[in-house]
């Protein structure tokens, strides 16, 4: 909206004509109201299909009900409903008034859950015929995620750690690291002040070695999967550690530290035995095929990859 004195005039009747729609739907649907000032919330807008799941049974009612009083937008391929930024502004200031924070809770943990399982689906397709299509949802709904990062709760934010690995994968794959690693890095500084070791950050730091990994700053990569190691023994998950020793054999490979991959897959190799693996273990089996053909252990190497395919 602006701070400028013509601006500010501007802002002021923005806020004069959508009181004269807002005030009486409000009284009327406040459940269509609540979804507006929630769509404040929500940069990229959401995807219709996802609306029942944030916003319940009735949702489709309550765009219906919104676009007759030419409150929301909607469009793209996946039918987005969302806001204006003008008419961002005004929700936001209305959110307050309108939502109680547990109620406010509620509905970040329903957008998050929402977006993980979005996220998700377009994460499998990369690689398909749509793998372009994914990309017109990952702009849009890194600006959600971003968000919600400063007022999710500690429930919301092991959702949205979910979301945000998806979602960085599907940024790599377009090229688009540098953007992902900030919001990461914004994700992970929201767990660091929380002084929180869990699932969801070492999510966060095996996505951001990742992305140091693609980009070669090999220091950097190593250090997060360190910390995601790290988080996952505090928290004791075995398959978190066995996903993290894999990408710590990838590291030390293509490092060219061919024993210090070996352990790493090793070891991750018998977590995956105990645990199950699926991909997980045959990648660990294609790394120690690798390793074994560049130590000339090529009887070894024919064992692992026979195991492998």
């Amino acid at each position: 909206i602006g701070t400028t004195d013509d601006a500010e005039l501007r802002a002021q009747r923005l806020e004069s004509s959508l009181n004269l729609s807002f005030e009486p739907l409000r009284e009327r649907d406040p459940a269509a109201a609540e979804m507006f000032v929630w769509l404040g919330r929500i940069p990229g807008g959401v995807p219709r299909a996802l609306l029942g799941s944030i916003f319940g049974e009735d949702a489709d009612a309550q765009v219906a009900t919104l676009m007759r009083n030419h409150l929301v937008w909607e469009e793209g391929i996946d039918q987005r409903v969302g806001l204006p930024g003008p008419f961002r502004w005004y929700a936001q200031n209305r959110e307050g008034e309108v939502l109680k924070e547990e109620r406010r809770q509620e509905l970040v943990l329903r957008t998050t859950r929402a977006l993980a399982f979005w996220l998700d689906v377009w994460e499998r397709r990369l690689g398909t015929g749509r793998s372009g299509e994914a990309y017109l949802h990952t702009e849009e709904d890194g600006q959600t995620l971003d968000e919600l990062i400063p007022i999710a709760d500690e429930e919301a934010m092991e959702h949205l750690a979910d979301a945000l690995r998806d979602w960085s994968r599907l940024m790599k794959y377009y090229g688009a690291c540098s953007v992902a690693q900030l919001v990461l890095q914004s994700m992970n500084d929201r767990f660091a002040k929380r002084n929180r070791q869990s699932l969801g950050r070492a999510e966060v730091m095996q996505a951001l070695g990742d992305l140091s990994l693609y980009r070669a700053n090999f220091k950097e990569a190593e250090e997060s999967y360190r910390q995601a190691l790290a988080c996952c023994d505090a928290v004791g998950h075995e398959l978190g550690k066995a996903n993290g020793l894999l990408a710590m054999g990838d590291l030390h490979l293509q490092l060219g530290q061919l024993y210090d991959a070996r352990a790493d897959y090793r070891e991750s190799l018998r977590l995956f035995r105990i645990i199950g693996g699926g991909t997980g273990k045959a990648n660990v089996l294609f790394g120690l095929g690798e390793v074994c053909v560049q130590l000339g252990e090529f009887d070894s190497a024919r064992g692992y990859l026979a195991e492998a395919l």
